[in-house]
């Protein structure tokens, strides 16, 4: 092969976009799935292309403008869309003759349904028909092709014939090339992006540092984008992530506060990850970091999945996640999910519960066969179970994801709407606002619209008691000892009987809360476009709090309304209990509403009487024999050394004047994770 030698080198862009605000400046990763693309291809093109790689839009686009490249290769998800769009046109305008490439999740690729070609003619009409070449499945193989192919024959014919690994357009109907490069790169093939000190830039306190140990996920859920990748799970060695580990280790024992992500699909799946686990156990002991975990283990949560728990257990992880999704077995099949059976959930659960981890877990509202009924039923079943969190998403239709095709959305007859994401996606650039939003579904052949705003509601309940554990103390209560029906708990709150008797924030609350979730809703995205676009404007061009509505409600209710602690009186005295249950609950209300730390004075400390019966309950002493069932006692709140420590170095990194002088409770709700490190600790009785 003649290889066509061009001097100076080639200049490639690889650009992992993220919105750049401090509402998402704690969760921003660093580039690795564009690192491992350089990696690759630096091993052997770096004679003849150089690499540089963006996670900022701001630096892209001034880098752009001042030296345009070559070639432009942008990671594609719903959450950054539309700015590799605007990215792509940039690119243009500064050099026509930029290739752009375009990979992620977000692209389609044919398996056998013909509405391939269709996904295919609509992503690439959202690009405004920029994109000259869509990489198929991983990128590294795919994008080494399109590079050889570039240096053999030149820029100019580089698409006159289909490149293995992706598709690249003739015009805006046809494409070349659709073959499939099936998963079988031996990953240690791959340099380390981190070892190599490719990323180095990134690695620092403005980033959060992730870690990759295996590729591929074995199941196939529909809604799932990522669950259409054909291959088999295959791992990088141990040696190396060990290395990895103590790479990152080194640098961010610095940041204690920051959280290492490993972003496997299914960690736990294999027997080596228990050992991986347990390697990170080792180097919080001895180098201070990790001190906090975030990791997906497999959803069957086998032998593997729980030895690794045990490991990340000492490491502020978020314990046992059980990602069901539903529980509806019509559902499962529609959506070819596989979740653990009734009694392993049961003996799960069990097995959790006894070893100290918290359990949490999420159901997708609005997939295909779910009614109302049966997801009521599902929250009850799964609350019962106490689990510590439950999260209640709504089913969003994912570009390639097989749900979102036209077959799929038509079978099952979806409506679906805009709302913002998650976090605040949206900016200016050269007086031009762009910003990105979800499509969910919001009614389907046996949901109604009507239905996904009750659920919304029980939805919103489900995240204040249980994910940000506002009074879950009285939840596990109820749970342990009494026969009350939490999610009819759930309702009766969030729906009061006389709405124009209760207490008038109390009102004014659910009259926010009922406004807010529909206003968030929009009918196309340029109308959702505009909505944000109207909000950036009124707050003179500045970036402003997310319109998540279960964080912004729940923080609202949790630092500054009171109302909550007498509608939750006022419903479980209409329940009939035991007069010493009653008078336990009382206790438990009390605790729920004094545990929160105080972000603006953390070591403020905080006492409470308490009766006897609750210590026995909380199991405070020992020796219950010293304690009277009916006497009063004192016990203190505080916060340990550790919490301290973490919090302290939190306020110091990203408190301002607007968080402390408005609501610094949205962003820390949200973003100091696990929630206990939000809550003082009993520290026994003071006195009786």
């Amino acid at each position: 092969m003649v290889r066509i030698i061009m001097k100076p080198k080639v200049q490639v862009y690889l650009a992992d976009i993220t919105y750049f605000n401090e509402y998402t400046s704690p969760q921003i990763t660093i580039p690795l799935n564009i690192g491992y693309i350089k990696a690759y291809a630096n091993k052997f093109f770096s004679d003849y292309f150089e690499f540089k790689l963006f996670k900022d839009p701001k630096k892209l686009i001034k880098e752009i403008h001042q030296n345009p490249p070559d070639i432009l290769g942008l990671s594609c998800y719903y959450w950054n869309m539309q700015f590799d769009v605007y990215a792509a046109d940039f690119a243009k305008k500064h050099n026509p003759d930029v290739i752009v490439v375009a990979g992620g999740p977000q692209i389609d690729f044919k398996d056998g349904d013909m509405s391939f070609k269709e996904e295919q003619i609509k992503l690439h009409s959202e690009f405004n028909q920029l994109c000259d070449f869509y990489v198929i499945n991983e990128g590294e193989l795919a994008f080494n092709n399109l590079l050889d192919r570039f240096l053999e024959v030149g820029p100019e014919k580089v698409f006159d014939e289909p490149i293995n690994g992706g598709v690249h357009f003739i015009n805006s109907e046809d494409y070349l090339g659709d073959t499939y490069l099936g998963a079988d790169l031996d990953l240690d093939a791959l340099p380390s992006p981190i070892l190599s000190g490719m990323l180095d830039e990134f690695l620092t306190e403005d980033f959060m540092p992730t870690l990759q140990t295996s590729r591929l996920c074995p199941y196939k859920c529909t809604f799932c984008s990522s669950g259409k990748l054909r291959g088999k799970l295959r791992a990088f060695s141990k040696e190396r992530v060990f290395n990895e580990i103590d790479y990152i280790s080194d640098i961010y024992k610095k940041f204690p506060y920051k959280r290492i992500w490993i972003t496997d699909e299914n960690f736990g799946i294999l027997k080596r990850d228990t050992e991986i686990a347990e390697y990170l156990y080792q180097s919080k002991k001895e180098k201070g970091y990790p001190q906090g975990v975030k990791v997906y283990f497999d959803k069957k949560f086998q032998l593997n999945s729980r030895m690794a728990s045990v490991h990340l257990a000492d490491m502020e992880s978020d314990g046992v996640t059980l990602a069901f999704q539903t529980l509806n077995k019509q559902t499962l099949k529609a959506i070819k999910r596989i979740n653990l059976a009734d009694d392993e959930i049961d003996e799960t659960i069990k097995w959790a519960r006894k070893n100290g981890f918290p359990v949490s877990t999420q159901l997708i509202q609005g997939l295909p066969y779910e009614t109302k009924e049966t997801f009521m039923e599902s929250i009850e079943y799964l609350i019962q179970k106490r689990v510590n969190s439950l999260g209640i998403f709504q089913c969003m239709v994912l570009k390639g994801a097989e749900l979102n095709r036209r077959s799929e959305r038509e079978k099952y007859e979806f409506k679906t709407m805009w709302r913002p994401c998650y976090l605040p996606s949206y900016d200016e650039m050269d007086g031009e606002f762009i910003c990105e939003a979800e499509e969910i579904v919001v009614s389907n052949k046996w949901m109604s619209f009507d239905d996904y705003l009750a659920l919304n509601k029980i939805g919103f309940a489900c995240y204040l008691l249980t994910v940000a554990e506002y009074y879950s103390r009285v939840i596990n209560y109820l749970i342990e000892n009494t026969d009350v029906v939490i999610t009819e708990l759930f309702h009766d709150i969030m729906n009061p009987a006389d709405r124009d008797l209760v207490e008038c924030s109390y009102r004014k609350f659910l009259d926010d809360y009922d406004k807010e979730r529909v206003d968030e809703l929009s009918e196309t995205f340029d109308e959702a476009k505009q909505k944000m676009k109207n909000s950036f404007m009124n707050a003179n061009n500045q970036v402003g709090e997310p319109s998540r509505l279960n964080v912004k409600f729940a923080s609202r209710l949790i630092y500054r309304e009171k109302w909550f602690k007498q509608a939750l009186l006022t419903n479980l005295e209409d329940k009939k209990l035991k007069k010493d249950d009653m008078m336990i609950l009382h206790d438990l209300i009390h605790i729920c509403e004094l545990e929160w730390v105080d972000l603006l004075n953390i070591h403020q400390s905080k006492s409470l009487s308490i009766s006897g019966l609750t210590h026995k309950y909380l199991g405070i002493v020992k020796d219950y024999n010293r304690v009277k069932p009916h006497a009063q006692y004192d016990i203190c709140f505080t916060v340990t050394d550790e919490q301290s420590r973490i919090l302290d170095s939190y306020m110091k990194r990203y408190s301002n004047e607007k968080i402390k002088t408005q609501d610094y409770s949205n962003n820390a709700l949200d973003y100091i994770s696990p929630r206990r490190r939000l809550r003082y600790e009993h520290i026994g009785i003071v006195n009786g």
